[in-house]
């Protein structure tokens, strides 16, 4: 899963604040996938006193955030090598095999890291970085295997 921030609803009253309350609170550790979220709003004074709205939350597994990358790596340059990376971790997550996940992940973000300025944009580069860095956790790397 991950971790999710989210503001809290708005809710105004033109005496007492409403107490607001929701069932996974904001900093909550939410699972993969698509989880609702519903909020409620009470104020002893008004009628109806108690007032809910609800939102999803979805937090996308690792081979949907490796597929995305992959979408967003395909027309970057230098040539096809961080999309033909991504397959490659795609192939080794699928396959079950987390070590080489990690190493081709950290492939991924070193060679980013280079083309950084040259071949890649900054903003680019350090959108593939992030992207890579964020799937790491997700595909069970450990800190060792982490090394960008």
């Amino acid at each position: 899963g991950a971790v999710v921030s989210y503001p809290p609803p708005t809710v105004s009253d033109e005496e007492t604040p409403p107490v607001v309350t929701c069932d996974h609170p904001s900093g909550s550790t939410f699972p993969i996938g698509t989880t609702t979220v519903t909020c409620t709003a009470t104020d002893t004074d008004d009628t109806p006193s108690t007032v809910t709205a609800s939102f999803t939350v979805t937090v996308q597994g690792a081979l949907t955030q490796l597929s995305d990358l992959l979408t967003f790596v395909q027309p970057l340059p230098p040539g096809k090598s961080l999309a033909t990376k991504t397959e490659n971790a795609i192939n080794y997550y699928n396959a079950g095999d987390t070590a080489d996940t990690c190493s081709t992940l950290s492939s991924i973000i070193s060679e980013a890291k280079a083309q950084s300025g040259k071949k890649l944009t900054s903003t680019q580069a350090a959108a593939v970085v992030s992207a890579a860095t964020r799937i790491q956790p997700v595909v069970g790397c450990r800190a060792d295997d982490q090394r960008t």
